[in-house]
């Protein structure tokens, strides 16, 4: 193959931004199987949309386990209440029984972003990574854990 003609020299690292809240879109959304192939899951690429000036945020991947009948009821109840925060933090139309994936590319909302430490093979890399923190449903937007009584 002959020389190429790319401008390599405009590659950058893609970088983290800070902890925050951040309009963002999703721009795929793949069906895949989990690693030991128990579960079905929706690996979905989110773009930050109004990162800090001068940064070029890193591209999000989330991903979305699928409850099946090998399931305990509390385990299928966490499950289907993430999928329910993805669907309306990102205006995914959903019925009683169901969504389409095809609804997902395209459609946006507004995230808090956090940091995470990266972990490969039960072992931190050092490095950290931005995650999706999907908020509480509109209906039980209060504060997480137990009230407390007074007296």
């Amino acid at each position: 193959m002959p020389f190429v003609e790319v401008p390599v020299e405009d590659a950058k690292e893609p970088e983290i931004v800070p902890e925050g809240e951040y309009e963002v879109r999703c721009e795929s959304a793949t069906e895949k199987r989990n690693r030991d192939d128990t579960r079905d899951l929706i690996v979905v690429s989110v773009a930050i949309m109004n990162p800090p000036d001068g940064c070029n945020p890193q591209t999000l991947f989330h991903q979305i386990a699928l409850p099946n009948e090998n399931d305990s009821d509390r385990g299928r109840e966490f499950m289907l209440l993430n999928l329910r925060r993805f669907l309306e933090c990102f205006h995914v139309p959903f019925e009683g029984g169901g969504f389409n994936t095809d609804d997902i590319p395209g459609s946006s909302g507004k995230c808090r972003i956090g940091l995470e430490e990266v972990i490969r093979e039960g072992v931190s890399t050092g490095e950290k990574r931005n995650v999706l923190v999907l908020p509480r449903l509109k209906a039980e937007a209060g504060p997480v854990g137990k009230k407390k009584k007074v007296a």
